[in-house]
């Protein structure tokens, strides 16, 4: 979506040069591990895999 409003003209990029991100604690709370189905389990291991490699 963003990508073809930069092509398009409709969105413009703002650079923030003198910013940086703040860390951010995300929590994956749930019951017990034995409760928890499968399609939540692989949910909260893709996540965890995704923000381990952008950081």
């Amino acid at each position: 979506m963003a990508k073809e409003g930069l092509a398009s003209g409709a969105l413009a990029e703002v650079r923030i040069t003198d910013a940086a991100p703040e860390m951010l604690a995300i929590w994956a709370i749930y019951p017990t591990r034995r409760m928890v189905p499968a399609k939540v389990r692989l949910f909260i291991d893709a996540l965890s895999s995704a923000l381990n490699s952008a950081a």
